[in-house]
């Protein structure tokens, strides 16, 4: 009688390949996989990651147990990860450490099942090695760390603004700054009718031109955009503001947005109070300027080549412009000849250059000389000095033409000298008129006598 054993050969076929891809799988897995004996924890078989991990041969481990290896780190995890076994048959992602034959300690997540094999209670291990992500992990934690105590710390304050969620975060200063508690700040949306901003120049700031909605709407940053924001006590604080896309979805819409910003109100009364000292330095400087151009005396500022720096008006064209040749030209040619031809209008003797002389004993001094072309000046000089070296940097000198006033005095000294001639000689007459007279008188009497 002939047996039909088909079925049975498909079902040997089936187990073999089936086993074949259990093997397969086994072999291939990217996790450690060890099969125990649950009675004494000796270890049957390993897959090739396994062996990788535990940096050893096949034969060196096969027959051992997993204590006598010193495979746990700490062995009380094998006891606890027994007892889970025991009561519930299973464990999933029991986190332990392992310490391999080169002493190298790693860490695993370990799942087990309890299975039987040819009729043997065996426990299936599976090890997926998390050394890597633990410490990616930790490094990730630390660098989260040191980010939370800087923003903690920072003196800018910081929000973070969520295109759907409005602000979900703010640090310490933040909350001082917009003088917002932090409960509240995270209730607030940008659209919020509780925001009053303004402009730099004091005009209000329409949402639109927020720097935050501005870099969430076209995921450009802004930076140091100056912007007023009325406190819940009616105190206005100029802040400036920097905003940042903080990442972007495939579609290149940005998500949320990082914004910081430093109270700058201060700073904004000082610049304020620079304007209006500008302002004002401003019109004294014209009022000066004003002043300098009446003065009809020639006044200049020479440097240590003697050369001009400043020059009032008076000595200008005709039209009022500053001559181009005047600034940068030696002194002595604006007076119209060399300093060291100065000469005393009587003597004809040369002087010592006064501007010389006070660059080198930095003491005002005043003369009046004769140029050469006959012009009597009246010259004054006065030191400028450095203030932290005091050092004399400048000198000013004071030009005033007196030719016409001497000339008078000359002709007044004539006039005086021709009137006391003339007093003279009326006291001569007089004196001579006086006995002249007497003899007239005598000689009519005895002519008078004789008759």
């Amino acid at each position: 009688m002939v047996q039909d054993i088909s079925e049975r050969l498909r079902a040997e076929q089936a187990l073999v390949e089936s086993e074949e891809s259990f093997r397969t799988i086994y072999q291939t897995s990217p996790d450690a996989i060890v099969i125990t004996r649950l009675s004494d924890s000796q270890i049957l078989d390993v897959n090739d990651r396994m062996l990788d991990l535990m940096q050893c041969g096949r034969e060196e481990i096969i027959g051992q147990n997993t204590l006598s290896l010193g495979l746990w780190d700490d062995p009380a995890d094998r006891d606890s990860l027994m007892e889970i076994v025991e009561n519930f048959g299973y464990v999933d992602n029991f986190e332990t450490r392992f310490r391999l034959a080169s002493d190298e300690v790693r860490i695993g997540l370990v799942s087990a099942r309890e299975v039987l094999l040819t009729g043997t209670p065996c426990l299936l291990t599976v090890v997926r090695d998390i050394t890597a992500m633990k410490v990616a992990d930790s490094k990730l934690r630390r660098s989260e760390e040191r980010f939370r105590t800087l923003v903690r710390v920072m003196g800018e304050g910081l929000i973070i603004l969520s295109r759907d969620e409005g602000i979900v975060e703010c640090n310490k200063a933040a909350e001082e700054i917009l003088s917002i508690p932090r409960e509240e700040l995270l209730s607030l949306r940008m659209d919020d009718a509780r925001w009053q901003v303004f402009d730099e120049d004091g005009s209000p700031l329409s949402q639109a031109d927020f720097p935050a909605v501005k870099t969430m709407q076209t995921g450009e940053a802004i930076s140091n955009q100056i912007i007023g924001v009325e406190r819940s006590d009616g105190q206005v604080r100029w802040l400036q503001v920097n905003s940042q896309p903080l990442n972007t979805s495939s579609t290149n819409e940005t998500l949320a947005v990082v914004v910081t910003f430093a109270d700058v109100s201060n700073l904004k009364l000082v610049e304020s109070g620079l304007r209006a000292n500008e302002k004002h330095l401003h019109e004294l400087s014209q009022q000066f300027e004003g002043v300098l151009a009446a003065i009809p005396d020639r006044i200049m500022v020479l440097d240590r080549q003697m050369k001009v720096v400043w020059i009032n008006r008076h000595a200008a064209n005709a039209d009022g412009a500053p001559n181009p040749d005047v600034l940068g030209a030696h002194c002595h040619e604006i007076i119209g000849n060399q300093c060291n031809y100065l000469e005393n209008g009587t003597s004809g003797e040369k002087k010592e250059c006064l501007v010389t002389r006070c660059f080198a004993d930095g003491r005002p001094a005043e003369e009046r000389m004769t140029t050469a072309n006959g012009r009597v000046l009246f010259t004054r000089v006065f030191p400028l000095h450095d203030q932290a070296s005091g050092e004399v940097v400048n000198v000013i000198e004071v030009n005033q033409d007196v030719t016409e006033t001497v000339h008078l005095q000359e002709q007044a000294i004539r006039s005086g000298q021709l009137a006391s001639l003339g007093e003279l000689a009326a006291g001569v007459a007089h004196e001579i008129n006086n006995p002249i007279n007497g003899i007239i008188n005598y000689a009519q009497l005895i002519k008078n006598g004789l008759a």
